[in-house]
């Protein structure tokens, strides 16, 4: 999504994946399962081969990430899968990562992208005020810099 949305980029899913797993940003066990997005290993992944500038916050309240959203960046929050229903209490905070890129400042409400979304309107620039938002919110996530472009030396490499 966010390759998508700042880059024009659509690439598989599966793709990235493979290619995130060589920079230890995702782990898969000897069961075969895999331990859900390393935050770090995929910053290192990304700034080298998108050339995006991101870092990961964490003990990050949900307002400051929605003060940041008009000042160039978008957001990869991490958030409990039912968010997909705010009218359910979730158990626990994070699990899954929505894409956050815009705000509703009339309403303050954070607008996202949710991949496991049960139908298009939860999936597809879906909105929660902040106070919802934060019942699924862990506070954690990576901040990436919309705008970024390399620099012209990065570019003749």
């Amino acid at each position: 999504m966010a390759l998508a949305h700042l880059q024009n980029r659509i690439i598989p899913t599966i793709e990235l994946m493979k290619a995130c797993r060589e920079y230890g940003g995702y782990v898969v066990s000897e069961d075969g399962s895999i331990k859900g997005l390393i935050y770090r290993p995929f910053v290192a992944y990304i700034a080298e081969r998108f050339s995006l500038q991101a870092e990961v916050k964490e003990h990050t309240s949900i307002e400051e990430i929605y003060d940041l959203l008009d000042q160039g960046y978008v957001y990869i929050a991490s958030v409990h899968p039912s968010i997909r229903n705010p009218e359910v209490t979730p158990p626990k905070q994070g699990g899954h990562l929505v894409y956050v890129f815009g705000k509703d400042e009339q309403r303050r409400e954070i607008i996202f992208h949710n991949p496991s979304g049960d139908s298009q309107q939860t999936q597809e620039n879906d909105h929660l005020s902040l106070e919802d938002f934060a019942r699924y919110y862990a506070k954690r996530g990576i901040l990436i810099r919309k705008d970024y472009s390399p620099c012209i030396a990065e570019q003749g490499e």
